[in-house]
């Protein structure tokens, strides 16, 4: 019996370990390259401040959305998630995330509609 509810914790634990984890990664095909899941990489990342919808939050973050993000480059929008954005609450996330997860994420935001 002692051994049926370590088992079942130890399958709970995983599970929760799992679903509360990072971005998600696969191989993309052919090329043995993980792919990001960008998405996941904001909801675990960006949420908190610039929101579920990525609208902004106010006086957190601002919006994360193609309209929003449209007078900036891509590279100004990669540089700001990795080095921060100076006179706000933006921190660089470059000791935090790998240059693909940043790459990613900035594609993400840039070019994908909520």
């Amino acid at each position: 019996m002692h051994r049926k509810i370590i088992f079942s914790v130890t399958i709970i634990i995983g599970l929760m370990l799992t679903a509360c984890g990072g971005a998600e990664t696969t191989s993309t095909p052919g090329t043995g390259t993980p792919a990001i899941d960008a998405e996941a990489l904001y909801r675990t990342t960006c949420v908190v401040c610039h929101g579920p919808d990525r609208e902004g939050l106010a006086g957190l973050g601002k919006p994360l959305t193609p309209d929003a993000l449209s007078g900036y480059s891509a590279s100004e929008v990669r540089g700001f998630i990795a080095d921060g954005k100076s006179d706000t609450a933006m921190r660089a996330f470059s000791n935090s995330l790998s240059g693909d997860e940043i790459d990613a994420l900035a594609q993400f935001i840039k070019n994908v509609a909520p």
